[in-house]
């Protein structure tokens, strides 16, 4: 049992070392990373958003053509947009020196403009999801998920 936890914190030490002695930046500064969203975004998954940083809050306006079909659920293209842009909102923020501590996607239909989804989500607790600390139901209770009508659209 001793050994063991030698080894444990032989294995920290290493890691911290080669973690401090690479001396790597961020993937993406935080100078550059509503550029960065826009681009990968556009570059990756053909989706053409907007982004705005509100003091710790990085916000993602996604327009969509089709956002749901007939029956009020939402479409499979819509959907595979509005997950990639959320994948690329955790890829940024979780690799950036800005400090968010929410990232938002407002998922707008541009041909019935009575009708939104918005999702917020925590970075903090996406890192703990990718790091196996939470569960994906526990997670899922921390997810903010709005749909938005407008009087006209009811």
């Amino acid at each position: 049992m001793v050994g063991s936890k030698k080894v444990l914190l032989l294995c920290a030490i290493y890691y911290i070392l080669c973690a401090a002695l690479t001396g790597c930046g961020p993937t993406y500064p935080k100078k550059d990373v509503k550029e960065a969203v826009v681009k990968i975004c556009a570059q990756e998954y053909g989706a053409n958003v907007k982004v705005e940083t509100a003091g710790r809050t990085m916000s993602i306006y996604l327009p969509l053509s089709g956002l749901m079909d007939y029956s009020f659920n939402l479409t499979k293209p819509a959907s595979e947009k509005i997950n990639n842009v959320i994948f690329t909102a955790a890829r940024v923020t979780l690799s950036t020196d800005a400090k968010f501590d929410f990232y938002c996607v407002i998922a707008h239909d541009i041909k019935m403009p009575e009708l939104q989804i918005i999702i917020i989500k925590n970075v903090e607790d996406v890192r703990r999801l990718f790091a196996s600390d939470i569960s994906r139901g526990e997670y899922m209770k921390r997810v903010l998920i709005d749909l938005r009508w407008s009087p006209q659209a009811k």
